[in-house]
This record gives C-alpha cells, sequence and structure tokens, in this order.
C-alpha cells in the first residue's frame, strides 16, 4: 500500500511518493519510509519561475514531472466541471460528470458527461521541441487508438501538452475535415489519391523511455517525400497495424473505419504549462473556500487524494463526491444564477417565518 502525504505539508509533494506510482503502474513494489526529499511548490512566484526556466532531463525526472502534469490536470477537470461546466438536464438538475483515471481502454483519464466522452492523453517530454506528426502517430495515436469505440459516436480524442504543434497544421485541417465526409465501407475510396498533404519531415530527437510503439529512431520514418490524403491515411493506418494497440485479429476494413473515427474526432492542445494549470485551479478553488489562504491547503488534499487512487487504475471520481470529503461541495461564488436564487429562497422564507406583509410599507 502506498504512503499517503502527510496532511501537514499543504502541496508540498514528495518525489520519493510520486516514483512509487510509476514504479507500481510498471508493475514494482517499493517501501517508503518518510523523511524524504520533499519538493516544494508552496512559493508561486519561485515554482513558475523553475518551471518556465527548466526542463526535465529524461529518465526518472521526466517520469515525475509527467505523473504531477497529469493528475494537475485531472484536479483541473474535477473542480472546473463542478465550478463552471455543470450542464442541466432536462427538469434542470446537474448531469452527473464522472472521470475515470488510468482506464484500461486507453487515455490516461476518461471525462464523461450525460451521452460524451472525452479521452484525453497528456504529456510532457524532456526537450523542448514541437511535436512533430511522426512523434503524434508513433507516440500518441496508438494509445488513444486503444480508447476507440465506434458505438460511442459523441467522443473526442485530445492530446494535452505543454509543448507545441510542429509544422503539420495542414495535416491536422486534413484530419478535421474527415467530419465532413462518409468514409463508407471502404474509407480509401473517399480519400483524395492526388491531393498533397503538406508538412515538415525530418528526423527527432533520439528516444530516451523505451516506448516500444516508436520505429526506430536511427531511420527515417516516412517512406515518401510526397503525401497525399490516400497515402497520409494509410501510412498511419498501417503504422498502427505494428503496434499492440491494434488486436491481430482485427481486420483491415475495421482498422482503417477506426482511424478515421479516431483522426475525426482528434483535437490537439498545447501550450498548456504546468504553472498555468495550478493557477487555473487556485482561481476556481477561490470560488469554494471561505478564505484565500485555504487553496493551497485544499489542493494538496484533494491532489493527493488523485494520486493515491490513480494508482489503483480505471478509478471513477465524481467531483461533486470528491469535492464533498473536503468540505468544498458548497455553492460557487462564481454562480450568481443560483446564489441570488438562493439568496431569494431565503429572503422569502424568513420574511414568512416573521409575518412580514409587504403590503404594510409605508
Amino acid at each position: 500500500m502506498l504512503p499517503l502525504l502527510p496532511r501537514n505539508i499543504g502541496y508540498t509533494l514528495t518525489i520519493a511518493f510520486i516514483q512509487a506510482i510509476a514504479l507500481m503502474r510498471a508493475g514494482c513494489i517499493l517501501v517508503v519510509e518518510y523523511p524524504v526529499i520533499l519538493v516544494k511548490f508552496d512559493d508561486m512566484q519561485d515554482r513558475n519561475r523553475t518551471i518556465k526556466e527548466s526542463v526535465p532531463a529524461p529518465g526518472g525526472q521526466s517520469t515525475i514531472n509527467g505523473v504531477l502534469y497529469q493528475m494537475l490536470w485531472c484536479l483541473l477537470r474535477a473542480v472546473k466541471l463542478y465550478v463552471d461546466q455543470v450542464a442541466l438536464d432536462p427538469t434542470g438538475q446537474p448531469n452527473a460528470a464522472v472521470l475515470r483515471l488510468e482506464p484500461r481502454s486507453g487515455g490516461d483519464v476518461h471525462e464523461i458527461q450525460d451521452a460524451k466522452r472525452r479521452v484525453v492523453q497528456l504529456k510532457t517530454r524532456s526537450h523542448a521541441g514541437p511535436w512533430s506528426l511522426r512523434d503524434i502517430i508513433t507516440d500518441v495515436l496508438p494509445d488513444l487508438y486503444k480508447a476507440v469505440d465506434l458505438q460511442q459516436g459523441d467522443t473526442c480524442y485530445d492530446f494535452v501538452t505543454e509543448g507545441k504543434m510542429g509544422s503539420w497544421q495542414q495535416a491536422y485541417k486534413f484530419f478535421q475535415t474527415l467530419r465532413e465526409r462518409k468514409p463508407g465501407n471502404d474509407p480509401l475510396l473517399a480519400l483524395d489519391p492526388e491531393c498533397e498533404v503538406k508538412f515538415a519531415h525530418g528526423l527527432r530527437p533520439p528516444a530516451n523511455d523505451g516506448d516500444s510503439n516508436r520505429a526506430d529512431n536511427t531511420t527515417h520514418f516516412w517512406a515518401q517525400e510526397i503525401y497525399t490524403e490516400r497515402s497520409l491515411f494509410e501510412c498511419i493506418v498501417e503504422h498502427l497495424k505494428t503496434t499492440t494497440a491494434v488486436p491481430k485479429a482485427e481486420t483491415l476494413t475495421s482498422t482503417r473505419l477506426k482511424v478515421w473515427h479516431l483522426l475525426e474526432h482528434f483535437r490537439f492542445i498545447d501550450r498548456q504549462a504546468l504553472g498555468s494549470i495550478q493557477e487555473e485551479i487556485d482561481a476556481l478553488l477561490l470560488a469554494l473556500v471561505d478564505r484565500a489562504e485555504q487553496v493551497s491547503d485544499k489542493r494538496g488534499v484533494l491532489l493527493d487524494w488523485l494520486l493515491t487512487n490513480a494508482t489503483r487504475g480505471n478509478g471513477v471520481v465524481q467531483p461533486d463526491d470528491l469535492l464533498a470529503q473536503f468540505h468544498l461541495d458548497v455553492t460557487p461564488l462564481t454562480d450568481w444564477v443560483r446564489l441570488r436564487d438562493t439568496g431569494r429562497r431565503i429572503l422569502d422564507t424568513t420574511l414568512k417565518s416573521r409575518q412580514y406583509d409587504p403590503t404594510a410599507d409605508v
């Protein structure tokens, strides 16, 4: 069993704790005893300066940064769903939103609300370079592909990263145009074999994480100088077929249909800096606490809970239940409509209890 973070250290995280999570996900067992080295982010200004000026080194430090990034994003989504993105059902009641951490079916987190599903893959990297199209095909799409379910059509597949998009904007626009087309029984026939899709070709930096989905970094990934809609699509299909993401018994036609569905709903969400994520979390929590100085402690216990439950895999988080555990299930100060309606009800009840008659006013 993983040790829990001491409650009195607020948002202080331990290197050993996060390493334990990474090792447990790899099937290892780690025993941790306190005291341990602490990574303190209590000083917002110093923490943001450190994040902006340094890039995590490959290996353990990069893994720690990735886990922290993932958990902060999950916390942001949980609080945001509760505070300002609550959808209402036809009766006016909030629709229950659910986050599924480390789902077995691909992606890092699934966000489910009503009939909509959002599959999110989160990645940081040990160098500051942009994400090339090759990076996306080899490092991102395989895991997202595992979550593809053609029966759940109202799904988006989001890649969230601190980095930025490389020179493949035209390819990204091509993916988006698939929403306006019908793949039919043979998706290749719906793609133009002559319309060129331009993007930057090139080799990326050597891999350091041992990802089996990556192609050999010493060879050139692209077999052609020019790619059309059809040949680029087929290149993606062919690569995915070489990974464990595609079941061996799956037919080529099924793979093509699923790749079409994945690409048409794929979204690249870049420049999501770790420091900015925490700032947004704090701004949202400020609407739920009594005093501003409580924000850091509340963020710490929420993150502690998420870190612990993420190690179990396929864990379900309901934002309202999560916040209720730490007495944060209150009407947000940003929800003026609900505050006004609640205030009106309280005022009416109080006036009636005191037998106030407005017609007697002078």
